[in-house]
This record gives C-alpha cells, structure tokens and sequence, in this order.
C-alpha cells in the first residue's frame, strides 16, 4: 500500500489506472471524494451537458462549470474552468465547433424537438470528443498543482518509446508522454511512473539522448487516434445526417463504437474553403497562388487543427489532377481572384471537396464512409438531377471496385446492400458522362492511373510535406 499519500490528489493515467489504484490507501473514500481515474471528471461534464434540454443548451465552461461545481465534491473543477475558459485546445466550441452547433440550431429553428434531451443525437460524439482531450488536459491542471501526483503506466511500451519519441505512434498516452517531456519543468505536480509492479524512472531519465528528438505533438493529430481506432465519415442527404441517431445498435454492433470517431466531411470543407477565401486575395500572381495551394495546410485556423484527417485530405490534394486545388479553382481564377467567394465557386468546391473525403478513404485502413440513403431518390440520382449528395452516390458507382472495402450504407437504421447492387437493370441505365459505351476502357485506365497514384503516395515515407508558414509568408508578400 503506497502510504504517505492521504493529503493528494491522485491521478492516474492509462489503460492500467485500476491496477495502479489497488496500490492508494482509502479507496472507497478516493471514489466518492478525489477520484482517481482522470475521466470521472469529463464523464461529469458530458453526463451534465446531455441532460440539457435544446433551448438551454450553452457551451460555455464558466457557466456550465459553475453549476456542476455546486453539486460535485471533485476537487480540480476550479483548475479545469479556468484552463477550458483560456486555452484554446481544451475550448467547448472548439472540441465540438460547427457540426454540433449546425444541429442545435436546426432542432432549435424547427421546434421539432425543442423540448428533447440532447442525449439522444449527440450523446455519443460528446463524450468521445471531451474524453479524448482528458490527459492532455490534466496535465495542464499539473502545471498549478503541487498537490497532484500522476501515476502512468508504462507496461504496454516494453521499454520501446522510439514511435512515440519520432511521432509515428498517435495513442492517447503517446501524447501524453510527449506532453510531459517537453513540460516537465513547467509541472508543479509530481509524476510517478509504473512498470512490471513497481516505481521507475522518467523515460528521458532512463535514455536522455534519445528524447532529445521528441517531437512536438502535432496539432492536426491530437485528435488522434490508436492503431485500434477508428474514423467514420457520414455522407448522405442533410435531413438524413441530422437526424441520424450516433448511438444506433446497428453502428455500435458493427463498428465497436467506443473507439469511434464520427465527422461531417463538411466541417472539412467549411474550413478549408474558408481559408482559401481568406488568403488567396492576397495572392495577385500565379506564383503567390501556386505557392499557397501547394502549402495550404499551413495557412489553416491553428484552432481548427485538431481534426484528425488533414494530413490525409492534404495528400488527395497534392497527388491527384483533378483534386489539385490549383485546378479545382482555375476557371474562377482566371476571371476575377478577388471575387472568389462567389455562391457558385462555392458550391463547386464543396462537390469536389466531398469526392475528396471519399478518395482519403483509400489511403487509411481506419476510415470508413457511412452513407446514409435515407430520403435519396434512385431515380433523381442516375438522372443526374442536381445536387452534392446525388454526385458523391454517383461518383461511387463510377468507381466501386475501388471504394467498395470502404463504403457501408445504411438506410432505415439497417446495413443495406448499395442501389446499383439492389436494382442492377435500374442502375444500367445511368450514362456518366466521363464514361462513354463506346470508350469505356479509356475511364478505367484514368481511375487506375488516380488508385496508383494514391496507392504510391501513401507507401512513400512523407518528406516535408508543407513549409514553414512564416516563410511561405514571406515569398507572398
């Protein structure tokens, strides 16, 4: 029994925490009063948020925060308001930021179901999302507290940190390690490592020379994501992404949903196009406009950072024509650059930017589409009536022997076979407009071209992948 430890406040870290708590004195007590497990403390949070009813719902920590202090015996509540109120990481409307606050607002303009818990839709993305974020922000909580200890495991390591160290390995604790080399000496807390049963040194303490190269925990990763983890994209009509329901049995049977991220591919495409509109009004020549599409991902909202599929979404980006953003925005370049929020470059940008999140699905094992076909007219899709969510269906028909290990669709809350394989005769009718009877060899060798291309480029070790932004600044000045 670690004795000794009766006036702290003990945290501790990882997937061994239940081991490790069997060595505190007073358990029961720690339970009710100074809990442990770091999670407790987001678990309180979400459980608070999701009870609220839609006309009340805020994501404002001071006032959210205030009310779950009056009632919580939890002692690092005050630590974590004044962390989540400063520092943009840890942010609500940051961790959660527009597809959340889109279907509040439609719930809340609608009236539908303005009388409803919010648990029931969101419920499960809450929770991920704060949960995610825990470590990372406790350690922030350690820089003011002496009274802290953090217990962390390092049995899963086997004395092998050269991933973490190199940043090729992305679990909860990596950047948790790499957070605490590189603040070490801001912490105010103490640190105690466990190993195999017992105390040991700090990782750095043990090979000073090889933590020297640590890498910084990169931003665009940190919502990131173990080798078990994994991304769905949901795809679909508005309607139906609305009201899709996150906690459906079907997605937690099939996907072990605990370890699941969900995401709009909009909310990629929002800020990018953003960013494009922001910038390449300060780009009047052809060079200034290459150099910023070639580094685009430098210029984006360092609060914006954190999503997990950049790097990815990047990569389609550079490596295929078509999804080249210097093509994607040519014509409406070649008109007028300072014009070039209009509605119509807009939405084109949006339709090849929803093909993009498609095309990422191939360069990562961890990310699936979820297309939603609820409320989807078959007949307005192979007509090629207008519209985003018809033109992705489409695109996937053109190219299911590509996509097919990393689509599933669902329809009524239930796994569904895909339109062209439940109505063949249907489907045959479709005539893609890049895929004439009379040349279909020439469309298969250009799709062939596009896989190869991303097949290689995901094999390739990345280089440096972006410049510097202070100095791609400065050669667009």
């Amino acid at each position: 029994m670690l004795r000794g430890t009766n006036q702290k406040t003990i945290l501790c870290f990882g997937a061994a925490e239940s081991t490790l708590e069997q060595q505190l004195n007073d358990r029961e007590l720690r339970k009710k009063t100074n809990p442990y497990a770091p999670l407790v403390y987001m678990e309180e949070l979400v459980d608070y948020l999701i009870q609220q009813p839609f006309e009340n719902f805020s994501l404002q920590p001071k006032e959210l925060i205030d009310q779950i202090k009056a009632g919580s015996k939890y002692p690092l509540w005050e630590d974590i308001q004044a962390i989540m109120m400063e520092d943009p990481r840890f942010q609500l409307h940051r961790i959660y930021s527009e597809p959340f606050l889109e279907e509040y607002q439609q719930y809340k303009e609608t009236g539908q179901f303005a009388n409803h818990s919010m648990k029931d839709t969101l419920a499960y993305s809450i929770r991920i999302q704060l949960l995610k974020n825990t470590e990372l922000l406790m350690i922030e909580v350690a820089k003011n507290r002496s009274d802290l200890v953090i217990w962390i495991s390092l049995d899963s390591y086997g004395g092998n940190f050269a991933a973490t160290i190199q940043g090729k390995q992305n679990r909860y604790t990596d950047f948790t390690l790499r957070s605490l080399y590189h603040e070490k000496d801001k912490l105010k807390a103490s640190i105690v490592f466990w190993e195999n049963g017992q105390i040991v040194a700090a990782p750095w303490e043990r090979n000073a020379r090889l933590w020297r190269n640590c890498v910084e925990n990169d931003l665009r990763k940190s919502s990131a994501i173990s080798p078990s983890e994994s991304h769905l994209l949901i795809y679909g009509l508005r309607v139906a992404r609305i009201h899709f329901n996150y906690e459906d049995q079907v997605l937690l049977k099939h996907f072990q949903y605990k370890d699941t991220n969900d995401v709009n591919i909009d909310k990629y495409n929002d800020i990018l196009m953003e960013s494009i509109f922001e910038h390449i009004k300060h780009c009047p020549t052809e060079k200034n406009r290459e150099e910023f599409f070639s580094h685009w991902i430098d210029y984006l909202p360092e609060k914006e950072r954190y999503l997990p599929l950049w790097e990815t979404y990047y990569h389609v980006t550079q490596t295929i024509e078509k999804f080249q953003l210097k093509n994607i925005f040519k014509e409406a370049i070649s008109e007028d650059y300072t014009q070039f929020d209009r509605p119509e470059i807009k939405q084109h940008f949006i339709k090849k930017g929803c093909k993009i999140g498609l095309e990422l699905t191939l360069l990562s094992q961890h990310v699936t589409v979820v297309f939603l076909l609820d409320e989807l007219c078959d007949l307005r899709v192979v007509k090629k009536v207008p519209g985003i969510t018809g033109s992705e269906l489409r695109y996937l028909y053109r190219n299911w022997e590509r996509f097919k290990q990393r689509v599933v669709f669902i329809e009524k809350k239930k796994f569904v076979s895909p339109p062209w394989e439940s109505d063949p005769e249907f489907w045959a009718t479709y005539q893609p407009k890049s895929k004439s009877l009379a040349q279909p060899e020439v469309s298969m060798l250009t799709e062939k071209k596009e896989f190869k291309q991303l097949k290689t480029y995901a094999k390739t070790n990345s280089q440096s992948q972006s410049k510097q932004t202070l100095r791609v600044k400065e050669r667009l000045r």
